[in-house]
C-alpha cells in the first residue's frame, strides 16, 4: 500500500548572506523526520496566494501537517496589531490559511504544531492573544531558553478526548510560543492546558482528524517515541 502523502506546511526565511535580497522556502527537518517515522511520506509545500495552486497542491495530499512559525497577521482574524506583535508574512499567512480552509471542506486530515494549531483556529473563526503579556492567567515560561529538545512545562487532557488517548492524562513538553489561542474557533474544543490554563490542545469535533497541539512533538521525537502516536494515527486517517 502506497504511504500517505503528507503535505507541510512551509515558511520563507530572509537570507542576508550571499543570497541578500532574496527568500528561500524554510521549514524545520524535524516535521519531516517525525512524518517519516510515524509511516507517512513528507512533501513541502511553498507559500503562494494562487487560490488554484494552492488547490493543486491539497490534492497531492492525504493529510496536511500545519507547522510552526512566525506570527499571524491579526488582520486576518479581524484585530489590529499590538506592539508586542512578533515578525508576520502576509504571503505565508495567506496560503496557510486559505491551504486550511480548503483541507477543511475536503474533510483532510489535519494536524497543526505550535503556530499551525492557532491557524487552525483562526480558519475556524477563532482568535489568538498577540502576546502571552494579554492573557489574563498566563504566567509560566511558555518560550523556553534551554535546549530545544529539553522538556519545560507540563499539559493536562480532557477526559474522553483523542489526545489523552494517544498521549496521556498529564505529561511534560517542550515550549516555543508567546502567543495562544484566546477564543475558540467555530466546532473546536479545548482538549489540553498547561498549569497556567492556557490551551495547549484543542479537537475539531464531528471531523476526521483535526488536532492542534501548541508544543513541539516533532522536536520531542529525537529523545523519546512518547508523541509518536499522535502522528502515527494522523497518519493511519490520511491513508487513501
Amino acid at each position: 500500500m502506497p504511504k500517505p502523502i503528507i503535505g507541510i506546511t512551509s515558511n520563507l526565511l530572509f537570507r542576508s548572506n550571499a543570497y541578500s535580497g532574496r527568500y528561500s522556502t524554510n521549514n524545520n527537518q524535524d516535521y519531516e523526520e517525525a512524518i517519516f517515522k510515524a509511516g507517512g511520506m513528507p512533501i513541502l509545500l511553498p507559500p503562494t496566494s494562487n487560490p488554484s495552486d494552492i488547490q493543486a497542491q491539497l490534492n497531492l495530499c492525504d493529510g496536511i501537517l500545519l507547522a510552526g512559525g512566525d506570527d499571524l497577521n491579526p488582520l486576518l482574524y479581524g484585530e489590529e496589531p499590538n506592539k508586542y506583535l512578533g515578525e508576520t508574512n502576509y504571503l505565508v499567512d495567506i496560503h496557510h490559511l486559505t491551504l486550511t480552509k480548503l483541507a477543511l471542506e475536503d474533510h483532510k486530515p489535519i494536524l497543526g504544531i505550535c503556530r499551525g494549531m492557532q491557524v487552525l483556529n483562526a480558519a475556524k473563526g477563532g482568535n489568538v492573544y498577540q502576546d502571552l503579556s494579554e492573557c489574563p492567567h498566563a504566567s509560566l515560561q511558555h518560550q523556553q531558553q534551554s535546549p530545544r529538545t529539553n522538556l519545560t512545562h507540563t499539559v493536562s487532557t480532557s477526559k474522553n478526548t483523542l489526545l489523552q488517548q494517544l498521549i496521556g492524562t498529564s505529561f511534560a513538553t517542550n515550549s516555543f510560543h508567546h502567543q495562544a489561542i484566546h477564543q475558540l474557533g467555530k466546532d473546536l474544543i479545548a482538549t489540553a492546558w498547561s498549569k497556567d490554563s492556557i490551551i495547549e490542545g484543542i479537537e475539531l469535533q464531528n471531523y476526521p482528524f483535526g488536532v492542534g497541539v501548541q508544543w513541539h512533538p516533532e522536536i520531542m521525537l529525537a529523545t523519546s517515541s512518547s508523541m509518536l502516536p499522535l502522528f502515527k494515527k494522523f497518519i493511519s486517517l490520511s491513508q487513501n
